[in-house]
């Protein structure tokens, strides 16, 4: 019996992958467990918080400009190993929420699914990405570029118009399938574009799309220009976009990583969606990590909160490899035998660039 070779992992783009999930780490345990500094905290440790802040949002925009960039292979076994992780991160902790606490109820129960926030609203909009990725993988492939470009620097227009002016609710500040859908575009378009720019610049690029946030953020805190402050911290910010673009394109022309190295690199980045659902994607670990993130601030102070942090962000991503190490077995030992013939041929190749294939 001859097995298809499963495609080879570019892990130069792989270390992009784990460098991504440590930043919406990152996110989380600066803004989202501290709250957003007011205008009086602006001018102290407000400043910090908000350079760290610009400094990990473009995170969530590299994960879909990823998988725009290497494209989903939708089919039916690809979509099963996509949610099988959903079932697998959400399922295990809301097990775990029976056992330890008594909020477990109906509604988190069908969160297993990824239902009512059951692996967070990523997830909701990354299977709608994965159910339409075969109608944007085909105006990818056959649309001219010249009329790609124009279409996706209208769609990124209308989203900041109408983003930033909150006259569609359903933008939500990037937080959508929609803003998901222009970034999968937009990805695609500049790998087939091919650009030749030098690594120190889209380094440069990236820096400059940070400072001129943070700028912007604290200026506009500082006099309650608050619809503006705003728009610096969504995912459909021009400049966050380009921020990943740079980042994305930097990594992708570094040589990839071989032997035990780049065995060690796909080890991680193969389970970088199961450490977003298994920190943030369950109600079980998620309020428990805030309280986590926050007691470390309000306790330590100095150098003893960086190292602190970056322990609890790196031990975080360990746990959550180790049992996703168990996810993987399963799938590959039993149920991905479904997807087997009878000739021994896949039903369906498809990849969703988050699974362990």
């Amino acid at each position: 019996m001859q097995n298809r070779p499963k495609k080879a992992r570019q892990t130069n783009i792989e270390v992009l992958r784990i460098i991504a999930m440590l930043m919406i780490m990152g996110l989380h345990v600066n803004f989202a467990a501290l709250k957003g500094p007011s205008w009086v905290t602006i001018t102290t440790d407000g400043v910090t918080r908000g350079f760290l802040e610009q400094f990990c949002l473009c995170s969530v925009n590299l994960f879909v400009l990823i998988s725009g960039w290497f494209g989903i292979k939708a089919g039916l076994k690809g979509f099963c190993s996509l949610m099988w992780q959903v079932i697998f991160c959400v399922g295990l902790m809301v097990i775990v929420g029976i056992f330890t606490t008594d909020e477990t109820n109906i509604q988190h129960i069908l969160s297993i699914f990824g239902l009512f926030g059951g692996g967070g609203w990523f997830t909701a909009a990354y299977i709608g990405l994965y159910i339409i990725s075969p109608v944007l993988n085909t105006y990818i492939e056959k649309t001219p570029k010249e009329r790609q470009w124009l279409v996706v620097i209208a769609f990124f227009t209308w989203e900041l118009l109408f983003g930033a002016t909150k006259s569609a609710f359903f933008l939500h500040d990037g937080y959508s399938l929609s803003s998901f859908i222009g970034l999968y575009l937009f990805a695609g378009l500049v790998r087939r574009s091919d650009f030749q720019i030098r690594r120190g610049l889209c380094l440069l690029t990236f820096l400059a799309c940070i400072l001129i946030n943070t700028l912007v953020y604290i200026v506009t805190m500082r006099y309650k220009l608050y619809v503006i402050a705003d728009v610096t911290m969504s995912y459909y910010n021009p400049l966050t976009i380009l921020e990943a673009t740079a980042l994305l394109l930097c990594f992708s022309k570094v040589k990839p990583l071989g032997g035990y190295a780049g065995k060690f690199v796909n080890l991680f980045a193969r389970s970088s969606f199961a450490v977003y659902l298994l920190h943030c994607g369950n109600h079980v670990v998620w309020p428990r990590f805030l309280e986590i993130a926050k007691a470390i601030y309000t306790d330590y102070s100095d150098w003893s909160y960086w190292w602190r942090i970056l322990s609890l962000m790196i031990g975080v991503y360990l746990c959550a490899t180790l049992i996703d190490q168990f996810r993987i077995l399963i799938w590959n030992k039993a149920l991905c035998r479904i997807f087997v013939t009878r000739n021994n041929l896949n039903i369906n190749s498809g990849d969703t660039q988050m699974s362990d294939k």
